[in-house]
């Protein structure tokens, strides 16, 4: 299971090295109130936002995770009077 974890990570990975390298024109931002940022690489506005989001859902997805992890009061219970017995 590791190596296709590995796998998919390496294929992710070389694919968002070529599309950086093919999306590498300057981009300016316009906003409200004559707001301009300087000129960026492309590929920064797609893949910042992306990153921001995984950081964002894994930290939302975080005391799920941790409260799956431990165990529920009716197995505590249940392993308790197994021990009585």
């Amino acid at each position: 299971m590791n190596y296709i974890k590995l796998i998919i990570f390496v294929f992710v990975f070389m694919l968002a090295v070529s599309f950086a390298e093919n999306n590498t024109q300057r981009v300016t931002l316009s906003s409200y109130f004559n707001w301009e940022t300087s000129p960026f690489p492309m590929y920064l506005l797609m893949l910042v936002p992306f990153f921001i989001g995984t950081v964002v859902g894994s930290l939302v997805a975080l005391p799920a995770a941790s409260a799956s992890k431990r165990p529920s009061k009716h197995s505590i219970r249940q392993t308790k009077s197994w021990r009585r017995s």
